[in-house]
């Protein structure tokens, strides 16, 4: 329920950009369809060779380097539209950020610690710009990738395309069962690293009072165990997700 609630609040600032969103879509959908159908046409210039039929072969060269810049410029689009597009949800939300801090309670400021809350306008905002750029593409590409392989498999051979979307359910199950495997990991590891970066804040902005009071010796080992857990957390996140 939190997941589908964060995830539907984030596409209230994704669709506020409905032109940047439907280029970003177009441009993905293009490119992706262009990066399937150039292999067909490198297997016939392949047959062609037999042939020796150098003008079909001359013309189907020029039509893949086409195909292969239009590629180039269609990403450079989608890459530099998603930028721009997780730049200003960046700017929106930490500008609500700063608004909200100004209307929570005392007891909640009392509660949490300055790096905390620091880590939650950069790192965390960060991460959420970083998942736009490079989820949103992602998920585009790979939805297109498979209905076009799938397509293309039924034209080429669809015995293979069959045994293919035969095996979809059982990828499904081993997809579902290593996400739910590696979500925990994740989350843990997500947190220990919102300690460490509101930790190192918290030290270094108090750098002297630490050198004043002979906190260097216990800071560094605090550090060092928070890092400890981090690298166990990381390790199985890797593992889980690979």
């Amino acid at each position: 329920m939190v997941i589908m609630k964060n995830s539907s609040r984030l596409k209230e600032y994704i669709f506020k950009n409905k032109f940047v969103i439907i280029l970003i879509i177009a441009s993905c959908i293009i490119s992706t369809i262009l990066t399937l159908l150039a292999p067909v046409l490198v297997g016939d210039v392949i047959e062609k060779i037999v042939i020796w039929d150098m003008q079909s072969i001359a013309k189907q060269i020029l039509l893949i380097a086409c195909m292969y810049i239009g590629v180039f410029i269609l990403d450079y689009v989608s890459i530099i539209n998603l930028s721009k597009l997780s730049s200003k949800i960046g700017s929106e939300i930490r500008e609500q950020l700063f608004s909200k801090l100004h209307k929570i309670p005392i007891s909640y400021i009392d509660k949490s610690s300055y790096g905390e809350i620091v880590n939650k306008f950069s790192f965390d905002v960060e991460n959420i710009c970083l998942a736009i750029i490079q989820g949103a593409s992602k998920i585009i590409i790979g939805i297109v990738t498979v209905i076009g392989a799938i397509i293309i498999m039924v034209k080429l051979n669809y015995i293979m395309a069959i045994i293919t979307v035969s095996s979809a359910p059982l990828m499904y199950f081993i997809s579902r069962f290593i996400v739910n495997r590696s979500k925990e990991t994740f989350k843990s590891r997500e947190e220990i690293i919102s300690k460490i970066n509101g930790y190192t804040v918290e030290i270094i902005n108090s750098n002297k009072t630490v050198k004043d009071f002979n906190y260097i010796k216990i800071a560094e080992d605090r550090f060092n165990k928070m890092n400890e857990e981090l690298l166990e957390d990381g390790k199985k996140a890797q593992f889980y997700s690979s």
